[in-house]
């Protein structure tokens, strides 16, 4: 337990060093209103970095959360990426203007085998280039990719990185959907200490601003750790379910860590 406190101060030294990383999440299709103004509630309650929503429930998310520091977020081709690039960018532009200010892409992880390492006109690179351009387009907007890092090889999701922190005005990468359980059967569904490392590494290389986004099969404040150790200072945000999160932060009062920092 000393151990695990020690561990948490470590990365996040407070409570709300630890809310402030967490993107309190709940994308159930059959989410309830009622589901929603809770989760709002949570948010504001804890200080997470963001409520991440369904685009129809991203008006109402910005209404409850206005005036607070706890962000709107939102996920564009939810869940497998499969949109057209134009598909995706008017949905994107949709959801900015109902007041979204994370903007969640799903990149399309399926085109990614079968264009890995090929002319860079390819639609991975295209859409890739789209991101980038929107990006500079709003720059208040924080753009995630995400790549859904269990259904690519390892070597796919460093390629994938790197095109990334080539753009250059992309502010995250993100592990997953969350929904990586319906692609894999066995193995890992979600950020793995592998990739972690990996991209840590590729972003120090590279000098970049660009910082990870775990996600995906998040559920201790273990795992927390495990994942912040090996993605260091670029590992900065944490996309958590709902309920998780919620546990998470109850686990960590009851180890002991701290509200606010000793003065």
């Amino acid at each position: 337990m000393e151990t695990l406190l020690a561990d948490l101060q470590r990365h996040f030294v407070t409570l709300r060093g630890l809310a402030s990383r967490i993107d309190h999440t709940n994308l159930a299709l059959g989410a309830t209103e009622y589901e929603i103004r809770l989760l709002c509630a949570q948010a504001k309650r804890y200080r997470f970095a963001s409520v991440c929503v369904r685009l129809e429930w991203v008006p109402l998310v910005a209404e409850l959360l206005r005036g607070s520091m706890v962000r709107v977020c939102t996920v564009i081709s939810f869940h497998r990426g499969r949109n057209s690039i134009k598909e995706k960018i008017t949905e994107a532009r949709t959801a900015i203007a109902r007041g979204a200010q994370d903007i969640d892409w799903v990149f399309g992880y399926e085109n990614v085998p079968e264009c890995y390492g090929k002319d860079p006109k390819t639609i991975v690179h295209l859409e890739v280039e789209a991101i980038g351009t929107l990006a500079r387009e709003f720059p208040n907007i924080v753009f995630k990719v995400v790549v859904e890092c269990c259904a690519l090889t390892f070597m796919q999701n460093v390629w994938i990185c790197e095109l990334l922190l080539r753009e250059r005005t992309i502010q995250f990468i993100k592990t997953s959907t969350g929904s990586g359980e319906a692609l894999l059967k066995n193995g890992p569904t979600g950020a793995t200490v592998e990739d972690m490392g990996a991209f840590a590494r590729m972003i120090a290389n590279f000098s970049s601003p660009m910082r990870i986004n775990a996600s995906g099969d998040i559920r201790t404040l273990r795992a927390l750790v495990r994942l912040s150790d090996a993605g260091g200072v670029c590992l900065t945000r944490f996309g958590i379910s709902h309920e998780c999160a919620v546990a998470i932060m109850m686990a960590a009062l009851d180890v002991g860590l701290p509200d606010q920092q000793d003065r």
